[in-house]
C-alpha cells in the first residue's frame, strides 16, 4: 500500500546505520551535569545491567560518529515500549503513563549528551536522526528498522550498519539474512563488551542457537515469548501498510509467507 503521506526525510540517503537500545534512559531533567545520564539512576535496567549505561552511550556515539560522516545515511534509534515503571530506582516515584519507548530515549540521550567533549555531532546529523519505537529484541530491531527507514525515505536502505555490543555480531547478522538482507549490504559495528562476559557468553549461545532453529522468533517459541513480556502495552506497529511486500514478516503468525516474502525483498533489494 502507499505511503499515507510523503516521506520526511531528503530522498537521496541510501544508508540505514541503526542502534540497538537495550534500556531506557530517563531524560534530561535528572542530568546536570550531563556526564549523571551515565549513572544507574538515569536509566531504567534490569538487575544484569547495572554499570551498563557507559556503554550504551558508547554505542550511541559511535552511530552518530559514523553518520556524521556519512552524508546519505540516516541515523535510527530502535526500541519500543519494553519496560514498566517498576524498575525504578527505590524510593523514585513512577511518572503517569508508560515509560518512553528505547529508541526515543536515546534521542534524549543524544541530545543531553551532544554538548559534551567527544560528542557533538547534532549539526552534522541535523536532519538524518529518527526513531524506531516497536522492536522488542535484535530480530525486530532489523526487520522493523528498514521498514521505518522505507517509512522515511519512500525506500528500502541499500546498505545497513548495525551498532551493538560486540558479541552480538554473529545473532545480528543472522537476522540481516533471516529479512533477505544480502551479505554484501550489512555492516556490523561491534562497540564494547558488557562488565560479566562469561554469563553474556552463555547467554548469547543460547539466543544464537534458538534463531539458528527458528530464524524468525515464530509464536510458541522462546524468542516470540520474550517479545509477548517486552509488550507491557500492548502497542501494535503499522509497517504492514508501508512494507507491503514483507507483510509475511511482519505478522508474526504467517509462517508460509515468510519463506516467499524474504527471497522476493531480497530480489527487489539487489537489481
Amino acid at each position: 500500500p502507499p505511503l499515507h503521506e510523503p516521506p520526511a526525510f531528503p530522498a537521496d540517503l541510501d544508508t540505514l546505520i541503526l542502534v540497538a537500545g537495550h534500556a531506557v534512559f530517563l531524560g534530561h531533567s535528572l542530568c546536570t551535569p550531563p556526564s549523571s545520564a551515565l549513572l544507574d539512576a538515569s536509566w531504567l535496567l534490569q538487575s544484569f545491567q547495572t554499570g551498563e549505561p557507559p556503554f550504551y552511550a558508547a554505542h550511541l556515539r559511535a552511530a552518530a560518529a559514523l553518520a556524521a560522516n556519512t552524508p546519505s545515511a540516516l541515523l535510527l534509534l530502535s526500541g519500543g515500549v519494553t519496560r514498566t515503571w517498576n524498575l525504578l530506582p527505590e524510593g523514585r516515584r513512577a511518572p503517569v503513563g508508560a515509560p518512553p519507548a528505547e529508541g526515543v530515549s536515546y534521542l534524549e540521550l543524544l541530545r543531553v549528551m551532544d554538548g559534551e567533549e567527544g560528542w557533538g555531532f547534532g549539526e552534522a546529523i541535523r536532519g538524518r536522526v529518527s526513531t524506531e519505537d516497536f522492536a522488542r529484541d535484535s530480530f525486530e530491531n532489523v526487520l522493523f528498522g528498514v521498514c521505518r527507514f522505507k517509512e522515511c525515505v519512500g525506500r528500502y536502505p541499500r546498505k545497513v550498519v548495525v551498532v551493538s555490543w560486540e558479541f552480538k555480531r554473529v545473532r545480528f547478522a543472522m537476522h540481516a539474512a533471516a529479512v533477505g538482507l544480502p551479505a554484501e549490504r550489512f555492516e556490523f559495528l561491534g562497540v564494547g563488551e558488557p562488565l560479566d562476559a562469561g554469563a553474556v557468553a552463555v547467554g548469547e549461545a543460547r539466543a544464537v542457537a534458538g534463531f539458528e532453529g527458528d530464524p524468525y522468533g515464530r509464536p510458541g517459541g522462546e524468542a516470540w515469548a520474550k517479545r509477548v513480556g517486552r509488550n507491557p502495552e500492548g502497542r501494535r506497529n503499522g509497517y504492514g501498510m508501508v512494507c507491503g511486500e514483507m507483510l509475511g514478516l511482519l505478522e508474526e503468525g504467517d509462517v508460509e509467507k515468510k519463506p516467499a516474502v524474504v527471497a522476493e525483498w531480497g530480489e527487489v533489494e539487489t537489481v
